[in-house]
């Protein structure tokens, strides 16, 4: 059985870290957790009303939901004023489109099912694809974005002369404690990091933002390109390879235990090879 045999494995992951790290201590690996990223909700019941109210008034007729965060919350910000089955109502009328299985997912709990979906692995470029044969000029198109706005996907959306309505109800932000990052960056640079597990792209940008700020960067990214780093999907590996590192690792499908896999495959390749 494939083995990472103590090796330590950093996880930048925040909602789901338990989670990788059970896959991984599987496995045997040490996980080090070091949070890159927090959600921080915003007052979600306001955009709520407004979505509800754009939606019965007709100005929204297509909805593109990007995470199973974001769906949820705004359902469940509209069931804090009593106003859950008047949205689930208004949404069964439009045309809803899904990133990817996790929004679908929230939309299937409620008995809703998206007209057009990303196909694997669900990246912007893969959702926009999915929207290139859809009329959208002059449609009111309503846009709930994930921790920060995707101006890709917003400004596709405006040249396709579409009436954008763009929402967020999270934000992303550093951690409140950033003391597991600086000592992450601390160990990855003495060399005592052997993997790099990544899940987002936001979680890249972050590790070297705090980077930046202890004067490490350029320390860092030679650490992470003598060590493993896996990516879970395209977009993260994109930002890794912005970085400097060239060398990335990922799954076919955009999933956390096809990632772990890929991980073990590869450790098993560079044994054989040694």
């Amino acid at each position: 059985m494939s083995s990472l045999d103590g090796q330590r494995v950093a996880i930048l992951e925040a909602r789901r870290a338990s989670e990788l790290a059970n896959l991984l201590t599987r496995h045997g690996a040490i996980p080090i957790h070091a949070p890159a990223l927090r959600e921080v909700s915003v007052d979600a019941a306001p955009v709520a009303q407004a979505v509800l109210q754009q939606l019965e008034a007709g100005r929204i007729e297509l909805m593109i939901l990007l995470t199973g965060v974001g769906t949820q919350q705004l359902i469940d910000a509209a069931a804090s004023l009593g106003l859950e089955q008047a949205m689930l109502a208004a949404l069964t009328k439009i045309t809803l489109v899904c990133r990817g299985p996790k929004p679908t997912a929230v939309l299937r709990r409620y008995g809703l099912r998206p007209s057009i979906s990303a196909a694997s692995p669900y990246t912007i470029n893969d959702l926009i694809s999915s929207l290139d044969q859809v009329e959208l000029a002059g449609r009111g198109v309503g846009l709930l974005h994930y921790g920060e706005r995707d101006s890709k996907l917003a400004d596709y959306c405006r040249e396709r002369g579409a009436v954008l309505h763009e929402q967020s109800v999270y934000e992303w932000q550093l951690p409140a404690d950033l003391s597991p990052l600086y000592a992450l960056i601390e160990q990855a640079i003495a060399g005592r990091i052997d993997i790099f597990s990544f899940t987002s792209q936001i979680q890249v940008r972050h590790l070297v933002q705090v980077a930046e700020q202890q004067g490490q960067t350029q320390a860092l990214i030679t650490a992470m390109q003598q060590a493993i780093v896996a990516a879970v999907g395209p977009s993260c590996a994109q930002a890794l390879i912005n970085i400097g590192i060239q060398q990335v690792i990922m799954p076919e499908q955009p999933f956390m235990g096809q990632m772990v896999q890929q991980i073990l495959n590869h450790v098993d390749n560079q044994r054989q090879t040694f």
